[in-house]
């Protein structure tokens, strides 16, 4: 049996990546030449103590779903309550998933993993693939198998290393409870913190917890870009304290808490697939 904790590495010219089949095919750490563009562990210890802070990892359903519980088609159902607050569902239970390795080569690899209820109440199975060409590119197949419809709400907890800049293209911004930390329904013109993030920052030394509409696909990241696919319709940014030297930037397919809210989520039926995609690359313009 693979250890958890052994890498998938893969490198293409300049381009060097590692994955985790053992916590949903994570990107661990990707560099091109000397840059360290993903946030990755200084050690063992230091992942496992909060692993969702390194690499990109796999929400599903993404952020927290008040009260861990939803309705879909008439039925109800739960998630384990895991926030700090005990009153909500934290990021779903896919983040440790242990994917199957399909396919390694020297610069592209597949990782697949089949759901029967443990993990999401629905079947599915999805397949995520790696390819390093012209950057680093993602790509994340879902498969209802289940002979019903299921509702999915996807993203990705995409942590960067400091990249001294960013610029993401975010259209309104979605107020959070401050006792729940849930945003609400309404989408309100941007804030100062969210202009500046719109117009293009240097995101530490400002705190930064944020749950936006999107404006754009493309984001900007120090030298390069994070380009994600046009069903990603949510942004949600969050760099800690502001000192900790990272900044998550999350695409969502969905509102936060969106599994609880009409139109919240993407429908995917019996047998149907839904593709997401994300490209990491060096800049196409400059400043």
């Amino acid at each position: 049996m693979r250890n958890k904790l052994e890498p998938v590495c893969l490198q293409q010219g300049d381009w060097q990546a590692k994955l985790l089949p053992g916590y949903a095919a994570s990107l661990i750490s990707l560099r091109c030449g000397e840059d360290q563009i993903i946030r990755s562990p200084k050690d063992r210890d230091t992942f496992l103590k909060d692993h969702i802070v390194y690499g990109t990892a796999f929400l599903l359903p993404p952020d927290r779903t008040l009260g861990g519980c939803f309705s879909f088609e008439g039925k109800e159902y739960h998630l384990p309550i895991n926030d700090s607050k005990g009153i909500s569902n934290l990021h779903g239970l896919m983040t440790d998933a242990p994917f199957e390795v399909l396919e390694q080569e020297a610069s592209h690899a597949r990782f697949r993993y089949v759901n029967q209820s443990g993990r999401y109440p629905f079947p599915f199975a999805v397949t995520v693939t790696c390819r390093l060409q012209d950057g680093c590119r993602m790509e994340y197949e879902f498969q209802n198998t289940g002979s019903t419809a299921m509702p999915l709400l996807f993203g990705l907890h995409a942590n960067f290393a400091d990249p001294g800049y960013i610029r993401v293209p975010v259209a309104g911004e979605i107020p959070m409870n401050r006792e729940t930390f849930v945003p609400g329904d309404t989408v309100e013109a941007l804030s100062d913190v969210g202009e500046r993030i719109n117009r293009g920052m240097k995101p530490s030394g400002t705190r930064i917890s944020g749950f936006f509409t999107s404006a754009g696909h493309t984001a900007e990241i120090g030298k390069y870009e994070y380009v994600v696919s046009e069903n990603f319709t949510h942004w949600v940014l969050w760099n800690g304290s502001g000192n900790d030297g990272f900044i998550s930037i999350e695409p969502e397919n969905g509102p936060v808490n969106g599994l609880r809210k009409p139109g919240g989520y993407q429908i995917l039926e019996a047998g149907g697939v839904l593709t997401f995609q994300t490209l990491i690359r060096r800049k196409t313009r400059d400043e």
